[in-house]
């Protein structure tokens, strides 16, 4: 995909970022309210894990759709969606949808950002380096189990850990 294919719409675009590229707001955008669904290809574990010995990139961007499978965004405007140990927004589930939701104020040229975390079930095999750059960054992003308690509880406050993750911790 070149520069002129990057998917975007009238809420955000994509933009280079501390970390490559990622969604900006390109308006302000309130708390709860949608800003995209996750979309791509629905694959099983079996797939994710094959992409991590032939594309680690794309494997990486793949998040859990449910217990079983998972979304390959490879194409689509969330595979530029990065983490933050202090999101700003969060991924719900609506009906058989999984959204991208503001959790906070988001300003225009803010990047959007939710905590991969919320979508790692507590038994995944799976762990990165943080580069976040917050104040309150946790150094690695894990599974559900690595949130802390305080920032977990207001991640369920908040509706951003899918039932089907936070039943895992």
């Amino acid at each position: 995909m070149n520069e002129n294919q990057l998917p975007s719409n009238h809420t955000f675009e994509i933009q280079p970022v501390r970390n490559g590229r990622g969604l900006v707001a390109r308006q302000a955008i309130a708390p709860g309210e949608h800003i995209v669904e996750l979309t791509g290809r629905i694959t099983t574990v079996d797939e994710v894990w094959a992409y991590w010995e032939t594309d680690p990139q794309r494997a990486a961007n793949c998040v859990s759709y449910d217990a079983e499978f998972y979304i390959d965004p490879d194409g689509e405007a969330v595979q530029f969606a990065n983490h933050s140990c202090a999101p700003n927004a969060g991924i719900v589930r609506e009906a058989k949808n999984l959204v991208l939701k503001a959790c906070e104020p988001i300003l225009p040229g803010q990047e959007i950002t939710f905590d991969y975390a919320t979508l790692s079930t507590a038994d995944d095999e799976w762990e990165m380096k943080c580069n976040c750059g917050h104040a309150s960054c946790r150094g690695t992003i894990g599974t559900v189990a690595s949130i802390p308690d305080d920032v977990y509880r207001r991640y369920l406050e908040l509706g951003i850990v899918p039932e089907f993750v936070a039943h895992t911790r």
